[in-house]
């Protein structure tokens, strides 16, 4: 098995490029299909303390935005794998960083 361990910077840059990945809410999901990923995602411990009053991801204060960051922490806490991007057919996998202002989705 031969391994190709890239050297150049640009070939770098392109491996790191290529791993980041969010996931996001679907745009054609509804509020009522996105609520119960949101609330199911904070009562497993992640940390859902940036989208509360005052956090750095509360605004835009939506059902939307506080789900596309939940999901997303999910995702990243859990390996990355396209299965923990799922929850019921209302997230996508984007390679789009949906950090905004202060508010940073984690890789």
């Amino acid at each position: 098995m031969e391994i190709h361990i890239p050297w150049n910077p640009a070939e770098i840059e392109l491996v790191v490029a290529v791993r980041k990945k969010w996931c996001v809410a679907k745009p054609d999901a509804s509020n009522t299909a996105l609520q119960p990923s949101l609330d199911h995602v904070c009562l497993l411990r992640l940390d859902c303390k940036p989208i509360q009053a005052r956090g750095s991801c509360f605004d835009p204060n939506t059902v939307r935005a506080h789900t596309s960051y939940t999901m997303n922490a999910y995702y990243q806490a859990n390996g990355h794998y396209n299965l923990n991007c799922d929850f019921s057919k209302t997230a996508v996998i984007t390679t789009s960083d949906p950090s905004h202002g202060a508010c940073r989705f984690g890789t």
